[in-house]
């Protein structure tokens, strides 16, 4: 049932503050109390997500049970984001799933618009568990936000030498954060320091863009931050990457990989046919390849060394950081899981192509040869393997690989 405090509401459209929407714990009451949704019980948890939470809890220093509460909800949330967003893309700005950070506060996840308040929006978040926050004071949407990005990075990147520049839309104020690292012979002034005279170049291309900005453009010099292809070299072909998810278009049906791997056609593993190059792409949607195959083709994923597996039964909308996510590569014997660091990260990768809408988690586990493989929680797809940038291990997201190859993942 869905509880409106009508003072509130007429206050939110006018200033447009923040809408939070309460789940099973809030009731609505005296006059401030927020817009209030009730919501129903968590679910049990499933096999695969107690192995996941047992991977996750290894990689952040947690107990099982610590790590698998901050699963509950997730799936769920990311539901009601996906329809939400789909409902006013142009007005999206960012969300984040936040287990424990808000512990004793009002909210668990939190979503955030630009434009005025909008109840249908709210109302997708209605039978959520836990209290959301539902915010329409973005400065911006991502989207147009992105268009300043691209046009800062690109203008930065063809004024000079560069071995990293990465670009991130700060989530409490869309505020565009860019690192950039000189090339080898910029001749860094000190560890975290580029020339002086690189720096005042990039601020004031910065300046000139920032001049019909909606938002704030910060420039920092760094080092370590250029993107790393983790493809193997030495006459490897595409048996130096890993495969994603198995998938299908029009005509064939076969599997995922990254684009920065070779078209050359391999056999892959546990198969008895080779695979052949369809299409790839690099750039705006991320890095990613689709391969046919001749032999047959199922919706199961290859989770470890041993040969285990699992079903996918779901593809997901991963816009939204803190989420947590879990990753298998050929160099491993496990899967592991960490969380979204940036849901909306962009770089210039090693050909000076630039890459944006990717996924920057904060795991460093991956290694040269884990390209291609897949990203994934439970039985859901969530995204194909790309390496590292910036440090951390990055992937391009599930809904835009689909959308830029025409294809679709196997869930049944």
């Amino acid at each position: 049932m869905t509880k409106i405090v009508p003072a509130v509401y007429s206050a939110v459209l006018a200033v447009g503050l923040a809408l939070s929407v309460a789940g099973p714990a809030g009731a609505a009451g005296n006059e401030g109390d927020p817009l209030m949704i009730t919501g129903s019980a968590d679910k049990g948890r499933s096999v695969a997500i107690t192995d996941d939470a047992r991977a996750l809890a290894r990689e952040l220093g947690v107990t099982p049970k610590e790590a698998a509460a901050r699963f509950d909800g997730q799936e769920a949330f990311l539901a009601a984001a996906e329809k939400a967003i789909a409902a006013a893309p142009e007005r999206y700005f960012t969300s984040t799933w936040e287990p424990g950070t808000h512990e004793g506060a009002a909210y668990r996840a939190s979503i955030s618009f630009a434009g005025p308040a909008d109840e249908s929006i709210v109302e997708f978040f209605e039978n959520l568990p836990y209290r959301t926050l539902v915010r329409f004071d973005a400065p911006a949407s991502n989207a147009d936000i992105e268009k300043v990005r691209a046009e800062a990075m690109e203008k930065i990147w063809s004024s000079g030498d560069y071995d990293g520049l990465t670009g991130d839309i700060n989530p409490e104020t869309g505020a565009i954060e860019i690192q950039v690292e000189v090339a080898s012979g910029g001749e860094l002034l000190t560890a975290t320091a580029a020339p002086a005279a690189t720096m005042a170049a990039v601020e004031e291309i910065v300046a000139d863009v920032e001049a019909t900005s909606p938002v704030d453009i910060v420039v920092s010099p760094a080092v370590g931050i250029a993107p790393l292809e983790q493809t193997l070299f030495g006459g490897v072909a595409a048996g130096g990457c890993t495969l994603g998810f198995t998938a299908s278009n029009s005509t064939y049906r076969g599997a995922l990989s990254a684009a920065h791997c070779s078209n050359t056609s391999v056999t892959p593993a546990r198969s008895t046919s080779p695979i052949y190059f369809v299409k790839e792409h690099l750039g705006s949607y991320g890095d990613a390849q689709f391969w046919r195959s001749s032999d047959t083709v199922r919706n199961l994923l290859n989770t470890d060394a041993n040969g285990g597996s699992r079903s996918i039964t779901s593809r997901v909308d991963t816009s939204t950081n803190g989420i947590s996510v879990c990753n298998y590569g050929k160099t491993r014997t496990n899967y592991a899981c960490t969380t979204v660091r940036n849901w909306n990260h962009a770089f210039y990768n090693s050909q000076g192509i630039y890459l944006s809408r990717m996924a920057q988690t904060n795991g460093t586990f991956t290694n040269p040869g884990d390209s291609g493989g897949p990203w994934f929680y439970n039985n859901g797809a969530y995204g194909i393997h790309f390496g590292k940038s910036g440090g951390y291990s990055t992937y391009s997201r599930i809904f835009d690989v689909e959308a830029i190859l025409s294809v679709t993942v196997l869930t049944s």
